[in-house]
């Protein structure tokens, strides 16, 4: 990412994408706050860098991946009554923008924060064996089964780096994430305080 892409995908994140989240979950009664470089930073990270098949490296931009959480910050908010509502843009050590992958950020939080849960509200309603068949959705899977879909293909394109960020959870200590179709309404409460769930939930 360049440095004009980079400033046109972080405005779109943290002024537009978070202040409407913010809007709306004050419209419900709720108080939140967004946590990003432009109000109170909350996500810090280092660039990311991927090796070529020549071992050398492949300069990837002001992309990154996060590395800490201000825990105090979130505490002060939570411990107010508010939910945190951080966008996927982390700052490095000397204050530059990183575009962080939004599963990815999501799973190093809850990694940091060392959450019992992890819920990925996605635009499916979770994991297919046939995804054009609905119902082959899987309601429950484990570790060592998602890496054999994700082998053969079964899991693929955009859902990997989901699923990939889920493993990463799991492996460091969180108890359960979910993925669950946010176009549903009630859909945390329908996957987490049902029998069955809605979604797919995946354990270690």
């Amino acid at each position: 990412a360049d440095e004009q892409t980079l400033e046109i995908a972080t405005d779109v994140l943290a002024n537009q994408i978070s202040a409407s989240l913010v809007e709306e979950i004050q419209s419900q009664g709720a108080k939140a706050e967004a946590l990003h470089f432009g109000t109170r930073n909350c996500l810090s990270g280092e660039q990311l860098t991927l090796q070529a098949e020549d071992g050398s490296d492949v300069d990837l931009g002001h992309v990154g991946y996060v590395t800490g959480v201000d825990q105090d910050l979130l505490a002060e908010v939570c411990q107010s009554d508010a939910i945190p509502v951080i966008p996927s843009v982390a700052l490095d050590a000397s204050g530059q923008k990183l575009n962080v992958n939004a599963d990815t950020a999501a799973a190093a939080l809850a990694r940091i924060l060392k959450a019992e849960k992890l819920v990925f509200l996605s635009d499916v309603p979770g994991i297919f064996l046939d995804r054009h068949d609905p119902q082959t959705l899987v309601s429950h899977l484990e570790t060592q089964r998602c890496r054999a879909l994700i082998a053969d293909g079964t899991i693929d394109a955009g859902m990997v780096p989901k699923v990939d960020a889920a493993l990463e959870a799991l492996a460091s200590g969180v108890g359960k994430v979910h993925i669950v179709d946010a176009r549903l309404p009630h859909s945390i409460l329908l996957e987490i305080y049902s029998d069955k769930g809605i979604g797919t939930e995946i354990v270690k």
